[in-house]
């Protein structure tokens, strides 16, 4: 006996899209700083300002590369 009837129709949603499909998290992902556009390289190097303190404890910064702050690109130099 057969609990559940079978679709003939296939799938629509695939499980695997590919690499460039749009997932819905790519915003989410770059305001956490886990994005491909984010990370140490896009945080602002300003030798001439005070190190931004968040940045050199967590190694993220919520302003990115909008922070006035020194985002030195070696933390642990600094600490």
């Amino acid at each position: 006996m057969e609990h559940y009837p079978r679709s003939t129709q296939p799938d629509p949603s695939p499980e695997w899209t590919g690499p460039d499909s749009q997932t819905g998290l790519e915003e989410p992902m770059w305001q956490l700083g886990l994005g491909s556009a984010a990370g140490e390289d896009s945080y602002p190097l300003r030798p001439d300002e005070i190190d931004c303190t968040y940045y050199l404890r967590t190694g993220f910064c919520g302003f990115g590369s909008r922070c006035r702050f020194n985002h030195p690109r070696d933390r642990g130099a600094i600490l």
